[in-house]
């Protein structure tokens, strides 16, 4: 029998304003998701997430108010964390739930280790286009120190950011966080990725990229063309193996985003996916009945 493709939906910046709606109709169409927070959204939307456990979704911890984590110090990812994890704590103890599986993605994917979600490049690069992407003015780095002072530097922050992810990390776990295993993805890159207790994805979608400078259909287009793509864009880095919702000989764990923007995009996609013959499978079904909190 042939191998058909299945992924593992997360989604992610909930709740947005028409959360609910969304919730509902995958829930129709009996689709699992988990649905990654944001803290600061979430005291506006207390219903509609109850709502949602009840549906039996998982309400993960985005973070806060989403910054990256490579650019606030130790301190404030750690309140980042603990602060959307009482909230959430709050919502399932409002559903009569007391235990329940606790996951976490990282704003941009981004693990407050200098690298800004660029996992599968050099630090040197990862940091580089990191700096650059905040609007940091790396060129007078340059200006003030020699090549060899750079590299130097360069260094200094490698091993910071390892000491740093490696604290952020035990915060996770002890906080009862666990990590997906989740069956059938075979890629060498993710298993190079998926080593701590937070939920990293293998495809993004990108539906996020959309703006009012787009036309909508040919933005739809833009979406339908990279589910279909044998090799689609990553932000990790470079991957040198066949990858992508395309590709029948791995699973995938796939990113959508929660925002009103593209809502209208959200539904759409979902149904494209259903008429390529993707399967939804249950994202929690690799986690342990003993990882609970």
């Amino acid at each position: 029998m042939a191998f058909k493709k299945g992924i593992y939906l997360t989604i992610d910046d909930s709740p947005s304003d028409d959360f609910a709606e969304k919730v509902r109709f995958l829930h129709r169409k009996q689709i699992p998701a988990v649905f990654f927070c944001r803290g600061d959204l979430i005291k506006n939307h207390l219903t509609d997430l109850s709502e949602a456990v009840e549906y039996g979704y998982c309400i993960g911890n985005h973070a806060y108010d989403h910054q990256r984590f490579s650019l606030l110090p130790l301190t404030s990812c750690i309140e980042q964390i603990k602060k959307t994890d009482d909230l959430i704590g709050e919502i399932y103890r409002n559903c009569g739930i007391s235990v329940y599986h606790k996951l976490f993605r990282f704003p941009y994917g981004d693990k407050g280790d200098f690298k800004f979600g660029f996992d599968l490049s050099p630090f040197s690069n990862a940091f580089i286009k990191g700096q650059a992407g905040p609007g940091k003015k790396l060129c007078q780095i340059f200006q003030l120190l020699s090549k060899a002072g750079f590299e130097h530097y360069l260094s200094g922050k490698n091993r910071h950011g390892m000491i740093r992810k490696e604290q952020i990390q035990t915060c996770l776990r002890d906080l009862g966080y666990v990590r997906p295993e989740v069956y059938g993805i075979t890629y060498s890159f993710y298993q190079q990725m998926n080593v701590g207790y937070d939920w990293n994805w293998t495809f993004d979608v990108r539906e996020w990229r959309y703006n009012n400078d787009w036309n909508r259909h040919n933005f739809l287009r833009y979406v339908c063309d990279r589910i279909d793509a044998d090799d689609p864009v990553t932000d990790f880095g470079c991957i040198s193996e066949p990858h992508g919702l395309n590709y029948l000989f791995s699973n995938d764990l796939v990113l959508l985003h929660d925002h009103t923007s593209t809502s209208w995009l959200f539904y759409r996609i979902i149904e494209y996916m259903e008429q390529k013959g993707i399967t939804f499978l249950d994202p929690l079904t690799g986690l342990k009945k003993d990882n609970l909190a």
